[in-house]
């Protein structure tokens, strides 16, 4: 160990401690020396880059509660800063869900009205906690395809099929007998089904 004083690229001088064979010394200082900010300019340089990343989230979450009002989503519950960062979430992955669920074939309408109505139930109407979206933030848009796919499984007998013998069982389940005409009439509600806020067992 031992005490240098250096030169360093923003233009002050500072004296550090450094540790190691003499060789990793000395390309420490030389790496200072030309690439390194003393003290003072490094944490100088830290705070103004959090203040930047601060600002750009502050759009970001404004911007999001814009779209959300817009869109006519359910106001989502917690503490102000949550549901700031919970309406980012959501409509960043909503709006790329919404996206692919206008694409496919003319013959599958059926089972894009079927999944559009679970889109609604699921998470429009029924998840509004904004912890659940900050719990769930590592999902992607496969990853609410699949939810709601299960959850039309289970819901509407016979819309969507799988026959391989492997096929993985629904993960919702129905508490109490189903019509099948809320499947097709626009008239799917968290009521008439179950709404599990975090997927039962297989």
């Amino acid at each position: 160990m031992a005490k240098y004083t250096l030169n360093f690229s923003c233009g002050h001088e500072e004296t550090i401690q450094l540790f190691g064979p003499n060789k990793e010394r000395s390309r420490k200082i030389e790496w200072f020396e030309s690439n390194g900010s003393c003290s003072t300019c490094y944490r100088a340089a830290k705070e103004a880059e959090y203040q930047k990343k601060a600002e750009e989230q502050k759009k970001q979450n404004a911007f999001a509660a814009q779209e959300a009002t817009a869109s006519g989503w359910v106001k989502l519950t917690g503490s102000d800063k949550q549901i700031a960062w919970g309406d980012s979430i959501r409509v960043n992955l909503l709006k790329q869900v919404e996206q692919r669920m206008n694409t496919g074939k003319a013959d599958d309408e059926p089972k894009r009205q079927a999944i559009r109505k679970a889109y609604q139930t699921l998470f429009v109407e029924a998840y509004t906690s904004a912890s659940w979206w900050i719990d769930h933030r590592s999902w992607g848009a496969s990853d609410i395809g699949k939810t709601l796919v299960d959850w039309v499984k289970a819901n509407c007998p016979g819309l969507i099929t799988d026959t391989r013998p492997d096929a993985p069982k629904s993960i919702y389940t129905h508490t109490v007998p189903l019509d099948p005409e809320p499947c097709t009439d626009g008239t799917i509600t968290p009521d008439t089904r179950i709404i599990p806020l975090e997927p039962g067992p297989a």
